[in-house]
C-alpha cells in the first residue's frame, strides 16, 4: 500500500511554493540528515518553518504523510492520520500497526506541534515518534524544543533552530528580487532590525510594492512602525496570547534590552522578576535565553513593546523610564544598552559620556535615537559638518513626528554656521530662527538683533542679543543682558552667558581669574559642550601671557574640528592676550584670519581684527595685492567709530593687577559686615554682628533659606528648587509650597536683615546680598580658586595662608541641619575632600622641607574635618616618625585601621 503525498487531505501543489524563497543552506542541511529518526525544526512564529518543510517535501522522493497540526480539530489527529495513511483505524495502536504494513520507507511530517500542547494529540505524536517502525522517519516543526519529548526518541535527532532560519543579507536580496520589488539599500541593516524574521521580511516586501524609493527606505528604517501587517502579526501571535501580567512586564522592561531578574527587580521595584522571565521564556520563543538567568527580546518584538510603552505613559514619563533604565544598565555595566536608553531619553550628554568612557561604538544599523544623540554630541563638539550629516540621517528614520521636527530645526540651525544660507534676513526671525539672525549680526549688522525686543523673553534670544551687543561694541549692554541668564535652566544658555560675562569683565576690568575660566571649561565639558569649553580655555589668554599658548592650542583644535566660527573668536582672544602681554602678533595667524573672515563674508569681524592688530592687516595687503583687491568695501575708520572699537582696544591695553596673583585680602570682622552667613558648623545668619532669630520660620522656609544661602548671588530656577526640597511632591503643589515659603521669608527678613533681598528673575530666585556681605562657603570657594591658581611648590607662605583660611572656614559639617538630603551630600563631600586635599598637599610640602611639627599640626586639624582620609593618616604617621615619635606614628596607623574596620 502506497500512501498519497498529501498535506491534510490533499496533495501538496507546487502553487503553494509560489512567492516563497528556497532556503538553500537550510534545505541542504535538512536533506543531508534524511537518515535521522527525527528532524526537528524550531523557531518563533514567522520564522519560516512551514515554508522550509514545504520546500523539503516538494523535492523529496521518499513517500510522506504531512499533517498541519494547527488546522486539525482537537482530538482528531488519530483519525486524520488514519485517513492519510489509508486506514480507518483511530488510535495509537491501530496507527502503529498500519505503519508496520507500509512496504516502503515513510516520512511523517507534523507541522506546528506547538498547537497541540496540553492535548491528547501531543501524547499521540510523542508515541508515534518513539514507537513507530524503524524505517519511518519524522519531520516536526514547533516553536519550542520542549514541544516534543526528545529523550525517548530511538535514533539520531537533527535540530534546525532559529539561528539557522534567520535570513541573511544575500537571502534578503533574493527574496525581494524574486518578487520584482525594490531591494533594500542596506539589506544587512534590515536583517538586524527584524532579527532575520522571515515573516517580517515577507510583510515588508508586500508593503513596499507600490511605494517610491524614499517611502520604501523609510519603511525599511522602521519596520515595526512602517508595517501594519507586522504589528498585527506580532500582536496576534506573540503579545495577545500572554497573560495580562506578563504582557505588562514585557512592556515595562522593554528598554533594558538584556533582561535579568535583579535588574528588572530594581527597575520595577519588585522581587519576582526572575520567575516571571523564566515563565515568559517558557511560553514565548521570541524571548531568547542567553544563559545565567539572562534573556533578550526579539528585535521586532522589543520595538513593538517600546511603542506600547510610549503609548501607555506619554512622552515625559517614557523619557523618565529610559533614564531610569539607563541608570540600572550603567550600574550593571551594560554600556551599549545604557547608551541606547540615554539616547532614547534625549540625554545626549550622558550618551556621549558613556560612548567616550566605555568605548561604545557609533550607532549601528541606523538606530535613529543613537544617531540623533551622536549628532548632538558632534554639534556640541563644534563638528558641525559631521553633525549636519547625522541630523539628516536621523530625521529620515525617526518615527516620532515631534522629534523629527526638532531634529530638522537643529539641523537648520547648523546650516547657518556651515554657511549654507545666503546672508539675508530670515523670513520670520522672531518666531523661529535665532541663529540666522545671530549669524547675520556677526557678519554685518549686530544693531538689528540688539534692537529687537520681541523675543527677549526667550533665554536663547537674549543670549544671542548679548553676543550681538558685544560685537557691536556695547559691552556693558552685553553684560547686562547676559548676567541674568546665569541661572537659566538650559545648561548651554547658562554656560554661554557666564563665559561671555566673565570674558568681557576680565578683558576690560581685570575681574576674573584663570581658575574661573578653568572651572567654566570643566563645567562645559561635563555638560558636553566642548566648543564652549574651548572658548573658556582660550579666554585665559587675556589674563596670563603663558596662556597664549593654550589659545593657540585651541586654534588647532578648532581647525581639526572644522569649527570656523569658534576659531575666529579664539583668534580674538589670542590677539587680546598678546596685546595685554605686549607680545608681537603672529603674521601667519592674522593672514589666515583675514582670508577666512572674507570667506565667511564677515566684514564686521574683520573690522575688529583690524582694530586689534593695528596696521598689520594693511602690511599684509600691501604684500599681497589680491587680498587688497578682495577687501570688503567698508570705510574702516567710520565703522570702528560706530562700534566703539578704538575705546575698547585702548581699555584692553590698560594693564590690570592679575586677579589670580593678588594678595589674599584680610577678612573684615564679621561684626562690621552688613550680612554674614555661616553654612559650616550649623547654619547662622547675622546682621551687623547680631544673630538673626530664625525660630519664627516654619521648617520648609528655613530650608529654602539654606538652599538660597548656599548659592548666594546665583539664580536658582524654581523647578530646581522644588526638585531639591520636595522631590516626591507633585510639581504644582511643590511650586505652591515654594511660593508660600518665599513669601514668609521675605516678611521675616524684611526688618531683621534690611540689606538682604530674596529677588525673583524670571522663573528663578536668588538671595541678593550687599557687596560687603560674607558667606563662608563663598569665601571657601574663593580660597580654593586661589589655591589652584598658585604657582605649584612655590610661595610656601601664601600656601600656608590659604590653607589656614580653608581650615578656619571648615569649622564643622556643611549645612548639618540638612542631614543626609541628597542635594547637599555631594557638595558636602566635595568641600570635605578639598579641605583634606589642601591640608595633605601642604603637609607634604612642610614635611619635604623638614617641618615635621607643622605637618603634624596640619594633619591633626584636617582629620577633624575628614577622619577617613588615608592621605592624612599616612602623612601623620610619617611626620610623627620623622619628628622622633615612632610610638605616635604607630598609634596613628592603628587608629586609622580601627576606623576602617568599623566602617
Amino acid at each position: 500500500m502506497r500512501p498519497r503525498h498529501v498535506s491534510l487531505a490533499s496533495p501538496i501543489p507546487r502553487s503553494r511554493l509560489s512567492g516563497t524563497l528556497p532556503r538553500r543552506e537550510a534545505l541542504r542541511t535538512l536533506r543531508s540528515a534524511e537518515t535521522a529518526r527525527l528532524r526537528l525544526v524550531t523557531g518563533p512564529a514567522g520564522a519560516g518553518k512551514s515554508v522550509l518543510v514545504r520546500h523539503l517535501l516538494a523535492d523529496a522522493e521518499r513517500p510522506r504523510v504531512a499533517v498541519d497540526c494547527p488546522a486539525t480539530e482537537p482530538g482528531e489527529l488519530a483519525r486524520v492520520l488514519g485517513r492519510l495513511a489509508g486506514t480507518e483505524a483511530a488510535g495509537a495502536d491501530a496507527l502503529l500497526r498500519a505503519l508496520e504494513r507500509f512496504e516502503e520507507p515513510l516520512t511523517v511530517v507534523f507541522d506546528g506541534v506547538h498547537a497541540l500542547t496540553h492535548t491528547a494529540d501531543r501524547d499521540l505524536v510523542d508515541r508515534l515518534v518513539t514507537e513507530a517502525p524503524e524505517d519511518v522517519r519524522f519531520v516536526v516543526t514547533a516553536r519550542h524544543v520542549r514541544d516534543l519529548r526528545l529523550t525517548d526518541v530511538p535514533g539520531p535527532v537533527h535540530r534546525t533552530g532559529f539561528d539557522d532560519l534567520r535570513f541573511g543579507a544575500d537571502e534578503v536580496v533574493r527574496l525581494f528580487e524574486s518578487a520584482g520589488v525594490r531591494v533594500p539599500a542596506d539589506p544587512e541593516s534590515l536583517c538586524h532590525r527584524v532579527d532575520g524574521l522571515a515573516a517580517a521580511l515577507v510583510f515588508l516586501r508586500m508593503d513596499i510594492s507600490l511605494l517610491g524609493a524614499d517611502q520604501a527606505e523609510a519603511v525599511f528604517a522602521d519596520p515595526v512602525g512602517g508595517s501594519e501587517r507586522l504589528r498585527e502579526f506580532l500582536t496576534r501571535e506573540v503579545v495577545d496570547p500572554l497573560p495580562a501580567g506578563l504582557r505588562d512586564l514585557l512592556v515595562d522592561v522593554s528598554p533594558l534590552g538584556v533582561l535579568e531578574g535583579p535588574m528588572c527587580d530594581v527597575l520595577l521595584g519588585r522581587d519576582d522578576s526572575a520567575e516571571l522571565l523564566a515563565e515568559l521564556a517558557a511560553r514565548e520563543p521570541m524571548v531568547f535565553r542567553l544563559g545565567d538567568g539572562a534573556y533578550r527580546l526579539h528585535t521586532s518584538l522589543r520595538e513593538l513593546l517600546e511603542r506600547r510603552l510610549a503609548e501607555r505613559y506619554g512622552t515625559r514619563l517614557t523619557s523618565q523610564a529610559y533614564l531610569t533604565a539607563a541608570v540600572v544598565l550603567s550600574e550593571a555595566g551594560r554600556w551599549d544598552d545604557a547608551h541606547r536608553c540615554s539616547a532614547r531619553a534625549g540625554d545626549w550628554v550622558t550618551a556621549a559620556r558613556i560612548a567616550h568612557e566605555y568605548g561604545v561604538p557609533a550607532p549601528r544599523h541606523g538606530d535613529p535615537w543613537g544617531t540623533l544623540a551622536e549628532a548632538r554630541r558632534l554639534r556640541a563638539a563644534g563638528r558641525f559638518a559631521q553633525a549636519h550629516e547625522l541630523y539628516t540621517e536621523a530625521a529620515s528614520r525617526l518615527p516620532d513626528g515631534a522629534l523629527r521636527r526638532e531634529c530638522d530645526e537643529e539641523r537648520a540651525y547648523l546650516s547657518h554656521w556651515l554657511g549654507d544660507i545666503p546672508v539675508t534676513a530670515p523670513a520670520s526671525p522672531v518666531a523661529t530662527d535665532v541663529l540666522a539672525s545671530l549669524v547675520l549680526a556677526l557678519r554685518t549688522r549686530p544693531s538689528t538683533l540688539v534692537g529687537r525686543t520681541v523675543p527677549t523673553a526667550t533665554p536663547v534670544w537674549t543670549l544671542a542679543r548679548a553676543v550681538a551687543a558685544m560685537v557691536d561694541g556695547r559691552t556693558e549692554m552685553a553684560v547686562e543682558l547676559a548676567r541674568p541668564l546665569a541661572g537659566a535652566r538650559d545648561p548651554f544658555t547658562s554656560l554661554g552667558a557666564r563665559i561671555l560675562v566673565t570674558t568681557i569683565e576680565t578683558a576690560l576690568h581685570g575681574k576674573g581669574t584663570v581658575a574661573q575660566f578653568h572651572a567654566l571649561a570643566a563645567e562645559a565639558e561635563a555638560e558636553g559642550w566642548l566648543w564652549l569649553a574651548r572658548f573658556a580655555r582660550a579666554a585665559t589668554a587675556v589674563l596670563d601671557a603663558a596662556a597664549c599658548a593654550d589659545a593657540r592650542a585651541v586654534l588647532a583644535e578648532c581647525e581639526e574640528a572644522g569649527d570656523t566660527w569658534s576659531w575666529a573668536f579664539a583668534v580674538w582672544l589670542l590677539l587680546i592676550g598678546e596685546i595685554r602681554a605686549n607680545l608681537p602678533h603672529d603674521r601667519g595667524i592674522v593672514r589666515t584670519a583675514l582670508v577666512r573672515l572674507r570667506r565667511m563674508d564677515a566684514p564686521l569681524l574683520e573690522m575688529w581684527l583690524r582694530a586689534l592688530v593695528g596696521d598689520l592687516v594693511e602690511l599684509i595687503e600691501a604684500d599681497e595685492p589680491d587680498l587688497r583687491r578682495n577687501a570688503p568695501g567698508w570705510a574702516w575708520d567710520q565703522a570702528m567709530a560706530r562700534h566703539n572699537c578704538r575705546s575698547i582696544v585702548e581699555r584692553l591695553r590698560t594693564p590690570h593687577s592679575p586677579a589670580h596673583l593678588r594678595p589674599v585680602p584680610a577678612a573684615a570682622p564679621v561684626a562690621d559686615r552688613p550680612v554674614a552667613i555661616r553654612c559650616f558648623g550649623g547654619f547662622e545668619l547675622t546682621a551687623r554682628g547680631v544673630p538673626v532669630d530664625l525660630g519664627g520660620l516654619r521648617a520648609q522656609a528655613r530650608r529654602v533659606l539654606r538652599v538660597l544661602a548656599a548659592h548666594a548671588g546665583q539664580p536658582l530656577h524654581e523647578e530646581r528648587l522644588v526638585a531639591v526640597l520636595w522631590p516626591d511632591t507633585p510639581l504644582k503643589s511643590a511650586k505652591r509650597r515654594l511660593q508660600v515659603a518665599i513669601s514668609s521669608l521675605r516678611t521675616h527678613l524684611k526688618d531683621r536683615v534690611p540689606d538682604a533681598e530674596i529677588a525673583r528673575q524670571g522663573c528663578s530666585y536668588l538671595l541678593r546680598l550687599p557687596r560687603e556681605a560674607v558667606v563662608d562657603v563663598v569665601e571657601f570657594g574663593d580660597a580654593m580658586r586661589r589655591w589652584r591658581s598658585r604657582p605649584p611648590h612655590t610661595d610656601l607662605a601664601r600656601a600656608r595662608q590659604i590653607a589656614e583660611t580653608l581650615l578656619d572656614l571648615h569649622r564643622g559639617e556643611y549645612l548639618a541641619e540638612e542631614g543626609n538630603a541628597e542635594w547637599v551630600l555631594a557638595r558636602r563631600e566635595t568641600l570635605r575632600g578639598e579641605t583634606a586635599g589642601v591640608a595633605a598637599a601642604l603637609a607634604r610640602l612642610e614635611l619635604d622641607r623638614g617641618n615635621a611639627a607643622a605637618a603634624i599640626d596640619l594633619c591633626e586639624r584636617a582629620l577633624a574635618v575628614d577622619q577617613l582620609d588615608h592621605r592624612l593618616w599616612s602623612l601623620l604617621s610619617e611626620s610623627r616618625r620623622r619628628a622622633g615619635h615612632p610610638d605616635g606614628a604607630l598609634r596613628a596607623w592603628r587608629a586609622y585601621q580601627d576606623l576602617v574596620a568599623e566602617c
